[in-house]
């Protein structure tokens, strides 16, 4: 699948993300893109690179609830 993104300057970041104090410059994303998806209610899960046990168990659990 191709990997596609979003520009800042390009205008393709969604407003509200746009907006913020220190707002990327570039969002990838793979497959299709539909605006309308970019506009609905979204969560994001950041977290470091070398995880613990007790963390990935955590986000797995949290992530699992909130795409409930």
């Amino acid at each position: 699948m191709e990997i596609n993104e979003l520009t800042l300057a390009g205008g393709g970041i969604p407003e509200p993300l746009a907006r913020i104090a220190t707002p990327p410059h570039v969002l990838f994303h793979r497959g299709a893109l539909l605006q309308e998806l970019l506009l609905r209610p979204r969560v994001a899960i950041v977290g470091s690179r070398s995880v613990s046990p007790y963390g990935k168990q955590v986000t797995l659990e949290l992530a699992r609830e909130l795409a409930g």
